[in-house]
Formats: structure tokens, sequence, C-alpha cells
């Protein structure tokens, strides 16, 4: 089966639907489904769309360093990092490429309560796969184009500050 998306809403979900991310995305692209209904190959190429809004949660600053899915590291360390994930999708084996551009908006949601979210627009192109015995692998650069945050500390002191562009 071939599809070819045009501005098709690729994600509907909200924070009790998944608590890792959620967020409404839109795209356009190729996607490609081969295979029988126990092993299926999905290739996948989405350009994201304007309305895009894709929001990462990170609770307490403990999630912060511990998920395993967002890592925080110098430029030139990054070739040390591959870490070796596990998904429950079995029997498919997906590849993803994903072109994000600035219609997308990415929010790393540390306190939604008051506002301590780092909130911003970039381009970049992501691979993701899931291969059929589950292991989920994400690779690929995110270069910030604008973007914005709101430091907050217990109530009590509220900083904002604006990201500068060409952070990756």
């Amino acid at each position: 089966i071939t599809v070819k998306p045009e501005n098709c809403m690729v994600l509907n979900t909200n924070e009790a639907q998944n608590d890792l991310f959620y967020g409404q995305a839109f795209a356009t692209g190729l996607v490609t489904l081969t295979g029988t209904f126990e092993n299926v190959n999905m290739d996948i190429n989405l350009t994201s769309n304007k309305g895009t809004i894709i929001n990462l949660p990170l609770t307490t600053p403990e999630e912060v360093s511990e998920n395993s899915y967002i890592v925080f590291v110098k430029h030139d360390s990054i070739a040390n990092l591959i870490p070796e994930n596990k998904s429950e999708l079995t029997g498919i084996n997906m590849n993803i490429d994903l072109s994000v551009n600035t219609n997308a908006e990415i929010n790393l949601i540390f306190d939604s309560k008051i506002g301590d979210i780092i909130n911003g627009t970039g381009k970049g192109d992501l691979h993701m796969s899931v291969t059929e015995d589950g292991t989920f692998e994400l690779l690929g650069n995110y270069s910030i184009v604008q973007g914005s945050y709101y430091f907050t500390m217990k109530n009590l002191i509220g900083k904002y500050f604006e990201i500068e562009k060409g952070g990756t």
C-alpha cells in the first residue's frame, strides 16, 4: 500500500493518552506499507506542516536527567551516545524520515502549572526506526530557529529568556 498524505493529521493525543509526548501533528509526504499482517514493513517520509505542536513533559528535575530519550550534550560528544531502547511494537519494521521545519512548535514542559516551559521552532532531519524485535532508535540533528524559556523557581522567581538561533 502506498499513501501520499497531504497536510494529514498524523498525531492527535493529549497528556492523559500519552504522558511521554502529546499534541497535534500535521504532515505531507509518502507512506509505504509492505509485508504480512504478522510482519509489517512501514517506510514513512514526512515533512511537518503548519499547526504542528508537540509537547514533551518533564515534570520533575530528576526526570530531565533520567529520560533516555532526551539527552543534553556538548556537540563534540554526540558520537559516543547511541542508547538502545526497546519499544512494545513487535512484528513491525518502521523507518520514518521526518523533515521538521519552523511550522512545527516544540514544547519541553518542566512544570505546566507555573509555566516552566521551553518553547521553540527549528529545522532538522530526524530518522526514527523500530525493528520487529522492538528496538527503537532516533537519530538526527535539530537546530533552533526561534525559542523562549520562562524560568520559574517555586513561584518566587520568574525570568524570561530568548533562546538564540543556531543551538542544536
